[in-house]
């Protein structure tokens, strides 16, 4: 199935106070072909909110598409963003998902996050809000943001 290779999380720039770039986070999709409906996992590579390792998104992506899944890599906010501002963006991406999961092929209830940082900066199922509000006119909104397992794999583990 073929995606746009950037999809936005957001409508609206999110700006950090005194922020001079242009950066926008955003998923960029691995989805298997075919009409099989799979689990899926969203990766949030590393780097402790002062940057995103590269060599932690599309390599691990792919390898759970070799294992059979669906994957995602979040782009999410680094510095000079602070807290909440990644995590909102892992909500919303887990919001994102789920409510393209009919046409993606994914299983809703089957939507996993993997952390691949330092367990402090990717908070694990029992630290995620489930739900974040609800905006009629923003589809994703609608959808609960809770996922379904989470895994947290930093590098000193």
């Amino acid at each position: 199935m073929k995606l746009e290779q950037k999809m936005m999380l957001w409508s609206d720039r999110k700006a950090a106070p005194g922020e001079t770039d242009s950066f926008q986070p955003y998923l960029t999709p691995y989805l298997l072909p075919g009409d099989k409906v799979r689990g899926c996992v969203i990766v949030l590579p590393g780097g402790g909110y002062h940057a995103r390792a590269p060599h932690e998104g599309g390599v691990v992506a792919e390898r759970f598409n070799s294992l059979g899944f669906h994957a995602f890599v979040l782009e999410y906010r680094v510095a000079p963003y602070r807290w909440p501002a990644p995590q909102e963006d892992a909500l919303r991406a887990v919001k994102i998902v789920r409510a393209h999961a009919d046409e993606w092929k994914i299983k809703p209830d089957k939507i996993a996050v993997l952390g691949r940082g330092r367990p402090e900066v990717y908070p694990d199922g029992h630290a995620f809000p489930t739900n974040t509000g609800r905006r009629r006119r923003d589809p994703p909104c609608r959808e609960a943001a809770g996922m379904n397992r989470s895994a947290l794999c930093p590098p000193d583990m």
